[in-house]
């Protein structure tokens, strides 16, 4: 029989649940979320408990218990798709398809997730499933490679960049082999180490004097603008000038509302910011009510500080952030759901405040539904007031990992996939007559 009705989240809920879950540190470095214990399982190599051909196993019958309970997770939150297809229901996320559904129980022998109901459902929908089945057994092993043991090189990073040593910012492999990092030839490899990194590395390549975005591609007229003024002021040329004055110099802010993994993530992933421009302070501020739960203001360098304020950006906050200098400010949204229903409302007013600094803000999706959705709201909430900067991009340096709906495991998501910027306009917005006469009264 169906299951009884309950509370389904939404796709939004969904990308704010794998952001807090996939990404967390615990998942990054090993099951034991310790500082101690991630510093040594990075850098001693441990015998591992798993082999490398040793991997896949069905979540249930995982050695790892967090695994056992994300399989237990998604067999309580997703759908049985033969069940959802003989409801001819299209959409297996909606709240249709969990009430038609049965409890997917099944495991697939391939892939090792609960996928159906019965061994009889997964039959008949086997020719469907192995278009998708590929995709969870690379999730399975690389989970599982996650805490096999092993010494994860991925998560070592190299320290500063050398004075004559360029960075080049076309992709993932010529940015890990310009910084230094240890080999990364393994797809396995690049996965891990792009999940953490997108996050940074997806803000410098934007704003990075060799970004691979450039005019007459990406960047829009506006764009070219705004960008050569941010990246003309981190140019290291240019700040170790106005270093060298020994006259103040305002940090560059980096301001993200809606922040969620991002805030978790250790403060020597974002010191690879830092080392991209060696001269320039960073304030970053990670902004809204899932912050990760940590002190207020943490400072791993003199040229690094990072702020957590656990609260919605709030026309108070945004007053105790101003003034703004389009030069040295921008914001960036990663994944922030802009146009889902149940946020669009939230979004809106945040967003008016934040358009109207002129300072440059990017944003990420997950993918072109998620893009289409966000783009297409701002475009009718906020058109008149902004200009964009970046037309929807795939994103260079998107995670590598695919990330598992837990409504639904036959969709996938990479977190970050694209990116794309707008502005508030330069000028005034002019009013039509009758709110001029409001206005008036």
């Amino acid at each position: 029989m169906p299951r009884a009705a309950r509370p389904v989240a939404c796709t939004a809920r969904f990308e704010r649940h794998i952001q807090q879950r996939a990404i967390s540190i615990g998942t990054l470095f090993g099951r034991d979320n310790s500082q101690a214990t991630q510093k040594h399982s990075r850098l001693t190599p441990n015998k591992p408990t798993l082999g490398q051909d040793e991997l896949f196993r069905p979540l249930v019958a995982s050695p790892f218990p967090d695994l056992r309970k994300r399989a237990e997770f998604y067999a309580d939150h997703s759908v049985c798709p033969t069940c959802v297809a003989d409801a001819g229901i299209k959409d297996g996320t909606s709240l249709e398809a969990h009430k038609a559904s049965k409890r997917p129980a099944h495991t697939c022998p391939d892939c090792g997730f609960p996928t159906h109901c019965s061994r009889e459902h997964w039959e008949r929908d086997l020719e469907e499933h192995r278009k998708v089945c590929p995709t969870l057994r690379q999730v399975n092993e690389d989970e599982h490679d996650l805490r096999s043991g092993r010494r994860l090189m991925e998560f070592e990073y190299p320290g500063p960049q050398g004075f004559e040593e360029a960075v080049n910012m076309s992709n993932w492999d010529t940015y890990f082999y310009t910084r230094n990092f240890p080999s990364l030839n393994a797809e396995r490899s690049l996965r891990h180490a792009s999940k953490p990194l997108t996050y940074p590395i997806t803000i410098a390549s934007v704003l990075h004097d060799t970004s691979p975005y450039r005019s007459g591609h990406e960047l829009t007229a506006e764009g070219v603008k705004s960008l050569t003024a941010l990246r003309m002021t981190l140019s290291a040329e240019n700040t170790a000038k106005e270093a060298s004055s020994g006259t103040y110099v305002r940090p560059m802010r980096i301001i993200m509302p809606g922040a969620r993994a991002e805030s978790q993530l250790p403060a020597e992933v974002w010191m690879q910011l830092m080392y991209l421009f060696p001269n320039t302070a960073f304030h970053l501020h990670f902004v809204g009510p899932e912050v990760y739960n940590r002190p207020v203001v943490l400072s791993p360098t003199p040229n690094l500080q990072l702020h957590w304020h656990d609260a919605r950006y709030s026309a108070r906050l945004h007053q105790d952030f101003a003034p703004f200098d389009p030069y040295r400010d921008v914001f960036f949204f990663f994944c922030p759901g802009f146009g889902y229903p149940a946020q669009r409302a939230g979004w809106h007013d945040t967003l008016r405040m934040i358009i109207r600094t002129q300072c440059a803000i990017f944003a990420t999706g997950f993918d072109a539904e998620d893009i289409q959705r966000d783009t297409g709201v701002l475009a009718e909430d906020h058109g008149e007031e902004m200009d964009w900067l970046m037309a929807p991009t795939l994103n260079r340096f998107r995670s590598l990992k695919p990330d598992v709906n837990p409504q639904d495991v036959r969709r996938h998501i990479h977190t970050n996939w694209s990116v794309y910027g707008f502005r508030g306009k330069r000028y005034e917005v002019r009013h039509t007559s009758e709110e001029d006469e409001a206005t008036t009264e």
